[in-house]
C-alpha cells in the first residue's frame, strides 16, 4: 500500500473536493441564507448559520434523524455557536440526505427560536 501512496492520496484528494463542491450547492440550493466558505483542505467545512442557533439546531436535526454536533463543542465559551461544521467526505447521495435533514431542522428553529423555553423544555 505506501508503494501505492501517491495514487491513493490523489484519490482521496479527488473524492474530497468532489464531496465538497456536491455539498456547496446542495446548501446554497436548499439553505441558501447560510455562508459557505470554499475550503481548500480538510475534511469538513465551517458554515456560518448568521445567527447563533447552532446548539438549537443540532438538537433540532435529531428529531430528523441527523446526528450532527453543534460548533460550541469545538470551541469554549459559546465559541462557533453561529457555525455548523459539516463533513465533506460522504456520498452524494447520504450528503443530499443530510442537507434536506438540515433544511427540516432549520425550519424548525426558525419556528422556535431560542427565547421560546418551551422549545427546549423536553432536554432538560
Amino acid at each position: 500500500m505506501l508503494g501505492r501512496m501517491d495514487g491513493v492520496l490523489e484519490l482521496r484528494r479527488s473524492q474530497l473536493r468532489a464531496g465538497r463542491d456536491h455539498l456547496e450547492v446542495a446548501l446554497a440550493n436548499t439553505i441558501p441564507e447560510w455562508s459557505v466558505p470554499r475550503v481548500s483542505g480538510g475534511l469538513s467545512t465551517w458554515v456560518g448559520l448568521g445567527r447563533p442557533a447552532s446548539s438549537q439546531l443540532a438538537l433540532a436535526a435529531r428529531t430528523v434523524g441527523l446526528l450532527i454536533t453543534a460548533g460550541p463543542r469545538f470551541g469554549i465559551d459559546g465559541a462557533f455557536e453561529r457555525f455548523l461544521r459539516i463533513p465533506i467526505g460522504y456520498s452524494p447521495e447520504a450528503t443530499d440526505r443530510a442537507v434536506q435533514a438540515l433544511a427540516t431542522a432549520w425550519a424548525q428553529v426558525a419556528r422556535h427560536p431560542a427565547a421560546d423555553p418551551g422549545y427546549l423544555a423536553d432536554v432538560v
